[in-house]
């Protein structure tokens, strides 16, 4: 289960997540709020997804 907790304030946006991940019987601790661009980007689910929607966000930011 992932927790991700966002709270908005007065000069922005406050985001907190866990970061224990977990693939099968493996467990590792990577971060799951990342900073593209202009934007924060809280991530959830599958870590192939994930890391699939990253690397295409990743590359259509350096595009534009």
């Amino acid at each position: 289960m992932t927790l991700i907790i966002g709270a908005e304030c007065q000069d922005g946006i406050v985001l907190g997540s866990d970061r224990k991940l977990r693939r099968g019987e493996e467990v590792d601790y990577e971060d799951k709020i990342f900073e593209m661009g202009n934007s924060i980007i809280g991530c959830v689910g599958l870590t192939g997804i994930r890391e699939d929607f990253l690397l295409i966000m990743r590359s259509e930011i350096a595009r534009i």
